[in-house]
């Protein structure tokens, strides 16, 4: 799946702890297989664009709850929004707070992601959430205890199911059953195709 909107919530912050103040960041992480969408890094829910569908521009990341796009509901100087950048690799997201954090302010944004084309292993598939400091150092973490969502596929229009020998109750029949996948799929071993007919057949 390209483009699946993630929502990330801190509750709160740990206390004893140090004040989270403008400039500190907050890392988001994927599990493993998954990918920050590609987009523009300056793409801001206040200045996204119209699309030439006139479809709203997509943003990567969109803040919500406890920043200050939100508490303030009004456009703010470019200097006082909170930015997000994305590394080359796409590996991870950074957010960038434009205000003070107090340890009781819930945060909440979503982040679009590309999903893995399989689920990572059950071990793996967890998000990691990191406040670090103006030099970059960690002062929360999640620790990655935020549990990945499962992945399902799902199949195209073009699948059907016919019948080939007649239409009449209680007689056999012979059905056909054709599939498409819309995404690519990465088996394992002992992978099965499971048909469920409809109660009475």
């Amino acid at each position: 799946q390209v483009g699946n909107f993630v929502t990330m919530q801190i509750n709160s912050l740990s206390l004893p702890g140090p004040a989270v103040v403008t400039g500190w960041s907050i890392i988001v992480t994927p599990p493993p297989g998954y990918l920050i969408a590609d987009g523009r890094a300056d793409c801001h829910p206040e200045t996204r664009q119209v699309l030439a569908d006139s479809t709203l521009e997509v943003c990567v990341f969109e803040p919500l709850d406890g920043f200050p796009e939100r508490v303030t509901l009004g456009r703010l100087p470019e200097s006082q929004r909170t930015r997000f950048e994305v590394p080359e690799s796409r590996a991870f997201l950074r957010v960038i707070l434009a205000d003070t954090v107090g340890p009781s302010t819930m945060l909440r944004f979503t982040v679009l992601v590309n999903n893995a084309l399989a689920a990572p292993a059950e071990a793996l598939n967890a998000w990691s959430l990191v406040i670090q400091d103006g030099s970059g150092v960690p002062q929360y973490t999640n620790d990655r205890t935020l549990t990945g969502f499962p992945l399902y596929g799902t199949l195209t229009d073009d699948s059907f199911v016919r019948w080939r020998l007649n239409e009449y109750p209680g007689e056999s029949n012979l059905v056909k059953v054709s599939i498409q996948l819309k995404s690519s799929l990465n088996g394992t071993e002992g992978l099965l195709v499971k048909v469920v007919a409809p109660p009475g057949f």
